[in-house]
């Protein structure tokens, strides 16, 4: 059996990455000891590399990974294997899957997938090689198209059984809504192509309609102080990786929200899976609603968080409104107290508080919680 002492690091994330083709391994070498030498806390891509390698079953083929530190940027690992095929068969279609580097120190070559140039082979004598190991090595990226429909597929199958339907929308490439008397949801996402990267924007959406209708009571009677914006409730795919996952942020901003072949696509379905189906979920009823408006901690996920601007101050109301008005006094005094910590220049005046009251009690009728399901088909 062979032992290969093999080096792994993403040049998205690292600042000390080629910018240009190396000219020669002494360079590479450099590279590698500088980004070894820097700490930067975990990479969720480069822990999907080694979560990756523990899934593996090949005859022949080891892989030793337990001295591998991953608060490095250029992280060291073992293999065994009893030939450079079988090991590379593996690692190779990996390191393109995935978009990392990979480079053999003792034998002195690199596979590099990069967000900006490409794949890069050095020596490129080696090319034909690497295309042995990985037929599809000059694939790396897949066509818009193909990420576009694989997307689309994958969250129609997570939001359908929550009553969403596909529609067409000038706004967005694809979008999927679903309304009630109540209220309006849309999830939607956009690709944009950028060198070897498709940015993506995907973003979860509420509106309430009686909130909609007060707003256009208030703009006709000539009321410019108030938010003409209705309720709404908007979060974004990156800001949430960010928030559950902090060692995102040492990644580089491609990385959050640019999906460059199917693995990456799929990274973006599993996240919306797991952080946004709750908070739709949570978003079936008013009360989850409001609690999302009114949680401290949406601040770090939501731009519409009552502890972010001024003008959810008003949106909290009218949901808490909607309530009921017991339910309205407490938002206003959960604004009121914000308001007298940030003096002398609150965001919001005590005084505007209490007009914003009077207008609610004026315009909105409450309904009650119960007739806010709008994630689920009515019994």
């Amino acid at each position: 059996m062979k032992i290969y002492k093999l080096v792994i690091f993403n040049s998205s994330r690292s600042k000390a990455a080629f910018w240009d083709t190396p000219t020669s391994f002494e360079r590479i070498a450099d590279v590698i000891e500088r980004l070894q030498k820097h700490e930067s806390g975990a990479s969720p891509v480069i822990n999907r590399f080694f979560e990756r390698l523990e899934q593996v079953e090949a005859t022949g083929v080891r892989f030793i990974c337990g001295n591998a530190d991953l608060s490095m940027e250029a992280v060291k690992f073992y293999a065994e294997s009893v030939d450079d095929f079988s090991l590379y068969k593996i690692l190779v279609p990996l390191v393109r899957q995935l978009g990392l580097t990979l480079v053999n120190p003792g034998e002195n070559w690199m596979v590099q997938h990069d967000r900006i140039v490409g794949c890069r082979i050095f020596p490129a004598s080696m090319r034909s090689t690497f295309e042995a190991y990985d037929p599809e090595l000059w694939a790396s990226f897949t066509d818009k198209a193909v990420i576009k429909k694989f997307v689309s597929s994958g969250l129609e199958n997570l939001l359908a059984p929550l009553s969403f339907a596909l529609k067409k929308s000038e706004e967005h490439e694809v979008a999927f809504e679903r309304s009630s008397s109540q209220a309006h949801f849309q999830c939607a996402f956009n690709f944009a192509g950028r060198s070897h990267s498709q940015w993506f924007s995907l973003v979860f959406r509420v509106r309430l309609k009686p909130i909609m209708d007060y707003h256009s009571l208030a703009f006709q009677r000539n009321y410019p102080e108030i938010s003409k914006t209705e309720a709404s409730l908007s979060l974004g795919l990156k800001s949430l990786r960010w928030h559950v996952e902090p060692a995102w942020h040492a990644e580089s901003s491609d990385a959050l929200e640019s999906c460059r072949n199917i693995e990456e696509a799929r990274w973006m379905l599993d996240d919306f899976e797991r952080l946004i189906i709750p908070i739709i979920n949570q978003c079936a009823h008013l009360r989850g609603l409001y609690d999302l408006y009114c949680d401290p901690d949406i601040a770090s996920r939501c731009y519409e968080s009552l502890h972010v601007q001024s003008t959810s101050t008003y949106r909290a109301m009218q949901i808490a409104w909607q309530l009921g008005p017991e339910e309205l006094e407490r938002a206003a005094e959960l604004v009121r107290e914000r308001s007298r910590k940030e003096e002398p220049l609150p965001r919001v005046k005590l005084q505007d508080i209490d007009k914003e009251i009077l207008r609610l009690k004026q315009y909105l009728i409450p309904t009650s919680d119960q007739d806010f399901l709008i994630c689920q088909e009515q019994s």
